[in-house]
């Protein structure tokens, strides 16, 4: 039976457990989200260190560094966005994608000229197979990871839409079994609302006065007082 612990893979902590020190820290450490996004993390450093290379012609080193940084930053950015994207949105989709290849075709771009030179007079198929892999590989392996993590967060929020109406119908037939009782209650207290001194509850005085006299024959003729 699915259960979120066994559908947490894919958040980076595990949030059954509360974390208040370094081993309940490290214990929560979801180490399978971390390792399948390992690949992406390893391939965005050598295309942001060919964009920032890239535009260290031009601009000084902190500026380039963290142009490259940024630059591949967004490309993940729009990756780790599009897991909360909700897929009826084709407006939202179409933007995303242009986004992406636009952000791909542009890295890939600026690392083959980065291999080239930096000129696109020496742009030879040895720069291509230099600057484009790793953008190319990173965009392929980030969609594969958000379509698995989409489907998984869509299980999860069908899961939980479940299992909350599983607890609403729980709590109905809980009240309506409570309502039930207190009718229950009150129905028996109506029809026993008269007591005899017997202890014989009766719904009307003229029931009870009819008891009481069936209840004395009773007594007489055992020879009780």
């Amino acid at each position: 039976m699915m259960n979120t612990q066994r559908m947490s893979w894919h958040r980076p902590f595990d949030l059954t457990i509360e974390i208040s020190n370094l081993r309940t820290f490290w214990k929560a450490l979801n180490l399978s989200w971390w390792f399948i996004r390992l690949p992406m993390f390893l391939l965005v450093i050598p295309a942001s260190w060919g964009v920032g290379s890239f535009a260290h012609q031009v601009y000084p080193l902190l500026v380039a560094a963290l142009s490259g940084g940024a630059f591949e930053a967004l490309f993940i950015g729009a990756i780790a966005t599009a897991d909360q994207q909700n897929d009826e949105d084709l407006k939202a989709q179409i933007f995303w994608w242009l986004l992406n290849i636009g952000a791909v075709f542009v890295s890939a771009l600026i690392n083959i000229l980065h291999a080239a030179g930096g000129t696109f007079k020496q742009i030879t198929p040895e720069s291509i197979v230099h600057g484009a892999p790793f953008a190319v590989l990173n965009f392929l392996y980030a969609l594969l990871l958000h379509r698995n993590m989409n489907q998984a967060l869509q299980k999860e929020r069908v899961f939980l839409a479940a299992q909350e109406a599983k607890r609403e119908t729980q709590e109905q037939e809980r009240r309506q079994r409570e309502a039930q009782a207190e009718a229950e209650r009150k129905e028996y207290e109506r029809m026993h609302a008269f007591k005899c001194i017997c202890g014989e509850g009766k719904p009307t005085q003229k029931a009870l006065n009819g008891h009481k006299a069936s209840c004395r024959a009773w007594k007489a003729s055992r020879g009780a007082p």
